[in-house]
């Protein structure tokens, strides 16, 4: 699927991609902060996205030029996996995946200009899986 995220009024709205499969399929982005990006951050935090903990991945371990983005308060964190762009012209790229209420999961896939708003996005996209059941 893929919806539009709008913010606040004044963006112009960001494609999300979303794909949904069966939980068994799928592991969140908050399991995977604990049980495996904790151990492949680099020591230094990124800047630029109020209310979450940005980290560099080790490009040792072969995660050059990714990121991630956290939620370091949270019991169930906003977590979000980005990778820089591939060209000059191009914009980092960003993966979520969660755990729907309905049993299913989904990986949501977007523009990482979308982490500004990160508090929104579950509500967003909430209101456009619930048309489909999904939620």
């Amino acid at each position: 699927l893929r919806v539009l995220y709008s913010p606040a009024e004044t963006e112009a709205p960001i494609p999300v991609d979303i794909t949904l499969l069966p939980r068994s399929r799928a592991r969140t982005s908050a399991s995977l902060l604990d049980d495996v990006y904790l151990y492949q951050f680099g020591s230094e935090s990124l800047a630029g996205v109020p209310g979450l903990v940005g980290k560099p991945m080790l490009p040792s371990n072969g995660y050059a030029g990714e990121s991630v983005w956290y939620d370091a308060l949270s019991p169930n964190p906003f977590v979000a996996k980005c990778v820089d762009p591939v060209d000059a012209d191009g914009v980092a790229q960003c993966v979520r995946t969660v755990y729907l209420p309905s049993g299913i999961a989904a990986i949501y896939t977007f523009d990482a200009t979308a982490l500004q708003s990160w508090r929104l996005f579950d509500i967003e996209m909430q209101r456009w899986l619930s048309h489909i059941g999904a939620w």
